[in-house]
């Protein structure tokens, strides 16, 4: 936000939206805190993938993780419980801390908790909520790289997505800004083939490069030592091996 004022963008005092993308409700949780100390925040927008627990939640107010696990290309927000969403229920229940463990061990028992109408119009009041599904992530990592020659990786590439939606069915002009998560190199296949369909023959190394040749984007040091250096871990077992395997590791 001061960066944002500093360059002009924004006077100080001015409202603005931030889009999160989010599985664990860690940092868009960060954004409420510091609405709660003067940051003039308008909205924070949650933004999820195909799970959509957290979108269910804020539409609704019934947090539920009755339901398959999806797995996507936005592995960070595959996420049925978000831990960090009972700091934001002890704030709206006027820290309450029996209610929230109630509402903790209902969803240990019985998969769900539901929240009264007060918490959910509470909750709404800072919040928005949207999810996207896969096709429309990597329809957002290809959009925005050929309007922008920004290369989203997948995480990043939901917040985008949702904030689109979000801002065709609100018409909310306020100024926003998108949190980027990741460099796309640590998705190089999944960001590659959402701009290219010649990608599902060749190893991850070689999209790397063919990701720098094709964006001009600098790969990260770490990740272009990756193909040289030495495999590290090694261990696979079966669930039922794995005491045994943790006990020989830590030579117990």
């Amino acid at each position: 936000y001061q960066v944002l004022c500093a360059r002009g963008e924004l006077e100080v005092g001015e409202e603005i939206n931030f889009v999160v993308p989010t599985g664990n409700f860690g940092y868009i949780l960060a954004g409420y805190y510091a609405k709660k100390m003067g940051l003039p925040v308008k909205k924070l927008i949650c933004a999820s993938i195909d799970n959509k627990v957290l979108y269910d939640f804020i539409r609704t107010g019934v947090y539920d993780r009755r339901r398959d696990f999806v797995t996507t290309i936005s592995p960070s927000m595959d996420i049925l419980i978000s831990s960090n969403l009972e700091r934001l229920l002890y704030l709206l229940c006027s820290e309450d801390t029996n209610w929230v463990k109630q509402l903790m061990e209902e969803l240990s028992v019985r998969g769900v908790y539901v929240v009264p109408p007060e918490v959910l119009h509470a909750l709404q009041v800072d919040f928005a909520g949207g999810y996207a599904s896969e096709a429309a992530t990597r329809a957002a990592i290809k959009e925005v790289f050929r309007t922008s020659a920004y290369l989203l990786d997948p995480h990043t590439a939901v917040a985008y997505a949702v904030y689109q939606d979000y801002l065709q069915k609100t018409g909310d002009k306020q100024k926003t800004v998108i949190l980027s998560t990741a460099s796309p190199y640590k998705f190089a296949r999944d960001v590659f083939c959402s701009i290219n369909d010649d990608c599902q023959e060749k190893d991850d190394f070689r999209l790397i490069k063919e990701l720098y040749k094709l964006t001009g984007l600098k790969i990260p040091s770490v990740i272009e030592a990756l193909e040289y250096s030495p495999i590290r871990h090694q261990t696979v077992c079966r669930i039922e091996e794995m005491q045994n395997v943790v006990e020989k590791i830590l030579s117990l």
